[in-house]
């Protein structure tokens, strides 16, 4: 086996923070609070009637809807005449928004 001159497993006890895509920038400590509040929240949720899960599904899609119209009203503003543009294209626009 050839040697880089470089060790191979550096300590990396340190690294915490860097920003990398393999390391999160979260510490052990938020990450176990980050998974204890999505235990408490699917518990909430399997305790609600089935009127009050109709009633949050209702509001979440609400609010993404809210959310998309938003983002459509944005890209209007800064770039008028797209979809008109794309219409005259023959692009189904509906198959790419998923």
């Amino acid at each position: 086996m050839v040697q880089s001159g470089r060790t191979p497993f550096a300590d990396i006890s340190n690294a915490i923070g860097t920003g990398t895509q393999d390391t999160p920038n979260t510490t052990p400590v938020a990450l176990h609070q980050i998974e204890r509040k999505r235990q408490r929240e699917r518990e909430r949720y399997a305790g609600m009637s089935a009127e009050q899960k109709d009633e949050k599904n209702k509001k979440h899609r609400e609010a993404l809807l809210m959310k998309k119209t938003q983002q459509a009203q944005c890209n209007e503003t800064k770039h008028p005449g797209v979809q008109d543009e794309i219409l005259a294209t023959g692009i189904d626009v509906r198959s790419i928004d998923g």
